[in-house]
């Protein structure tokens, strides 16, 4: 989903949660943090956070944070609601910060 590159080396934020559970991790624990998050009304692609996080991101992969940052599950995300997301710029300053 996420990575960034450092010496050579492709670093995925798995490499910073701890144990089984996702949402224990340093990556979360940021993300809960961003406080300019972006208003985005869903017109098409009911209850389909992937094809949603697609339009978006420009990536379906992104469907995860989708959901997190709206505390949303997928039969939720409905033609008419404004939904938020974090911006790119945010997500990345967060995986370069770790």
């Amino acid at each position: 989903m996420f990575g960034r590159e450092q010496g050579g080396q492709r670093l995925e934020p798995s490499t910073y949660v701890e144990d089984l559970d996702i949402f224990n991790s340093e990556l979360i624990y940021r993300l809960s943090k961003v406080g300019r998050k972006v208003d985005y009304e869903i017109t098409k692609y009911e209850c389909r956070p992937d094809l949603i996080a697609a339009d978006i991101y420009g990536k379906d992969s992104y469907q995860a944070l989708l959901m997190f940052c709206n505390k949303m599950r997928a039969d939720e995300f409905t033609i008419g609601k404004t939904i938020k997301y974090y911006e790119p710029v945010d997500i990345d300053a967060i995986i370069n910060s770790i």
